[in-house]
């Protein structure tokens, strides 16, 4: 995590940081003060002093710089360095499974989509930030774009075929609901389980490949049907009417005429009534 950056205001103390992770600390109000971030636990005496270097923040930009120059192994040696030492960061395990989904591919030739579905899990379990729901959209986010890309490396190294991409499916599916595209997902679902057969040329995903194609295909229409809507309405009231109003008016004259109706059998029933009444007035005195 990376460490305040402004020292002090004026007349202020420094913020505590972790000597572990550089994480900023909440004031001790006990003894013992544990990091929410890393889960270190120490003594609160002689917090504030110099923090020596972070060393999590050394790993996790050697981890991204190899990651950056494609250098797989490199990348989840210093990922795995931070787990190994700090169980609990979570932003580590989940690029820890990236790097090794990668670094898997490469050297033998395969996808474990579900190891990287594990270790998603993982860091979601040890999350202990304010916005779960952000944390998890980004790494929804991310790892669709890394199945897509997973996949194409696989396509390219002749390694694809029903087993790798069951597991991509999923992490596209995990994109679908928890991430902030469901359309890219929707689109990237199709691609793989249309193109995915087996060697003997059957396409085990095609009933998938429909399904989210019509999703696709019902997105297109609402999107279009809300566009005219929106349209007509805009020109409506550029004409001064409302839409609303308009389309209320065939529906006020109906009620309106079910109500005469009403109200005419209501009054012949009445005469009616009337009617036989005096008749039996008049029967009566004769």
């Amino acid at each position: 995590m990376p460490k305040d950056k402004d020292a002090t205001s004026a007349g202020q103390p420094p913020p505590l940081t972790c000597p572990k992770c550089g994480g900023e600390l909440e004031p001790p109000t006990e003894d013992k003060v544990t990091c929410r971030y890393c889960g270190a636990s120490f003594d609160a005496d002689g917090l504030g002093e110099e923090t020596p270097a972070d060393p999590i923040a050394e790993l996790y930009e050697r981890g991204r710089a190899a990651f950056a120059r494609l250098d797989y192994a490199a990348a989840y040696e210093s990922f795995d360095r931070i787990t190994d030492n700090y169980p609990n960061e979570y932003e580590a395990r989940l690029e820890k499974g990236v790097a090794g989904a990668y670094k898997e591919l490469m050297e033998e030739g395969r996808v474990d989509a579900y190891e990287l579905l594990l270790r998603l899990e993982k860091a979601l379990e040890l999350y202990r930030g304010d916005d779960r729901e952000a944390f998890e959209r980004r790494a929804a986010d991310r790892l669709g774009a890394v199945a897509l890309d997973l996949y194409d490396n696989a396509v390219q190294r002749g390694a694809d075929g029903e087993a790798n991409v069951k597991g991509l499916l999923d992490l596209l599916f995990f994109w679908e609901t928890s991430g902030s595209d469901e359309v890219a997902a929707w689109n990237g679902i199709v691609r793989l389980a249309e193109e995915t057969a087996t060697p003997e040329g059957k396409r085990p995903f095609a009933h998938v490949a429909e399904k989210y194609r019509k999703k696709l295909r019902e997105k297109v229409e609402a999107e279009a049907k809300a566009a005219a809507e929106a349209k007509a309405k805009a020109e409506a009231e550029a004409k001064g009417e409302v839409p609303e109003e308009k389309a209320a008016a065939p529906r006020r004259k109906s009620r309106r005429a079910v109500w005469t109706v009403i109200a005419i059998v209501g009054g012949i029933a009445v005469l009616c009534v009337l009617c036989f009444v005096a008749l039996v007035i008049i029967g009566s005195v004769s």
